[in-house]
């Protein structure tokens, strides 16, 4: 099914870099134009110059960030900043982390991923991807050929073994650690023992792979490839990925809440009745009067027992449920599937007579700043998203259904700097 393979990584040389923490960040896409700028400013050999570079007014064709982002890599090679490995080795990993002053625990490991379409059914998506980010990453694969953070994967794990591995690999020395702050350390280990190496390599060969997080990296990966047919059994035909056990007890997945902003009285008015149509209301509430943690505690049990959501406008909240008789058989479409299905796409189509969208979306995994952003009028309004189980998510990957964009939320990220893989050098 899947294929991966031990590939030589690079990563930051400790002679030249004593603290780790300065020179890993978070992936591209949840960083601001503000983070990007602090980043900068941290540390000289921040990774932000690679993964998410600053543009300029005079960037042109051969200068550009992407263009910067190759000279820069080339240049920390030859300086010493970045090492090359001398073997091929698997990279586990492991993260401790603080979420809601619940302490978590998160393993896995990091490979070379062989890039085959979803059509063979070994790498599985789960949600729908955009363009835009698409040709962003295209540009910098294309000008780098190199990853520099990974995709995050789910592996079945139907014999629950990674756990066995991660325990015999960690019970040395790690390679080096990292925080990113307080509340988030990684630490690494380097694997390059041939028996482990083969028996890990057999083992998820015989279960495929769901993509978690990276859909965007990996679609992009393998529109490159495609364009680069000579050369599908060198590095080019793999992409770095992280893998974890859906057994994995640190594995938290958060749901994404969509904020509706630029939308007028009338399609307010219009939005609410198409709720008023398809959905039951199960719980009212002025927002003055609102308990914040009763809310939260009735929209977890509203998705998990009857593919619920909550929906809060600048006066009230509320809590739906599909209609049970509007919606037979859908006992186990998400919540998020039938927000957009029933609302959101069909609001979108409605556009107005400028042919202007009829609102703009954007997404929060955090209720406190969404619920700001709705009570502060910097949004209209907010569709609240309870938890669902990754065994669903699972069970509509296997079934081809995609959710729509942004539906899931791993946390915390996978960083980028930690290992990179490079497509002239891995194997």
């Amino acid at each position: 099914m899947a294929i991966i393979r031990p590939f030589k990584g690079i990563r930051f040389n400790p002679s030249a870099i004593n603290d780790l923490s300065t020179v890993i960040t978070q992936p591209y896409d949840v960083i601001n134009s503000e983070e990007q700028e602090y980043l900068h400013q941290k540390s000289p050999y921040n990774i932000i110059r690679l993964e998410y570079g600053k543009s300029s007014p005079s960037d042109a064709e051969t200068d550009n960030r992407y263009t910067r982002a190759a000279a820069t890599l080339h240049r920390w090679l030859n300086q010493g900043i970045l090492t090359v490995e001398q073997t091929k080795s698997f990279y586990f990993f492991e993260q401790k982390f603080i979420f809601q002053q619940n302490k978590y625990r998160r393993r896995g490991f990091f490979a070379a991923l062989k890039l085959e379409p979803y059509s063979n059914g070994n790498i599985r998506p789960h949600e729908a991807t955009m363009a835009g980010p698409k040709k962003d990453r295209f540009n910098l694969l294309q000008t780098t050929r190199a990853n520099f953070s990974p995709i995050f994967t789910l592996m079945p794990d139907p014999e629950n073994r990674i756990k066995d591995y991660c325990r015999t690999v960690m019970a040395r020395k790690p390679l080096y650690e990292a925080g990113e702050n307080s509340n988030l350390v990684h630490r690494i280990w380097r694997v390059d023992q041939a028996n482990l190496i083969e028996d890990l390599t057999a083992y998820l060969e015989r279960q495929p792979l769901l993509i978690a997080d990276g859909h965007h990296r990996y679609e992009t990966a393998l529109s490159y490839l495609e364009g680069q047919k000579s050369e599908a059994a060198s590095g080019t035909g793999y992409i770095l990925a992280a893998l974890v056990s859906i057994h994995d007890p640190g594995l938290l997945m958060l749901p994404t809440h969509r904020l509706l902003n630029g939308l007028n009285e009338i399609e307010i008015a219009r939005l609410e009745k198409m709720i008023s149509e398809s959905f039951t209301v199960l719980f009212e509430k002025d927002l003055d009067c609102l308990n914040r943690a009763d809310f939260l505690e009735k929209l977890e049990r509203t998705s998990m027992e009857q593919n619920g959501f909550g929906y809060i406008n600048r006066e009230k909240a509320y809590l739906f449920a599909p209609d049970a008789v509007r919606h037979k058989g859908i006992d186990d479409v998400p919540a998020v599937t039938l927000l957009h299905e029933h609302l959101l796409d069909r609001l979108s189509i409605q556009n107005r007579s400028d042919n202007s969208p009829a609102y703009s979306l954007e997404f929060s995994h955090d209720f406190d700043s969404a619920l700001e952003n709705v009570t502060s009028g910097a949004a209209d309004a907010c569709f609240f998203l309870g938890k669902f189980p990754v065994t669903k998510m699972l069970a509509e990957a296997s079934q081809e259904r995609l959710l729509p964009q942004k539906s899931t939320y791993f946390y915390p990220k996978m960083p980028s700097g930690l290992v990179i893989y490079h497509m002239d050098h891995s194997f």
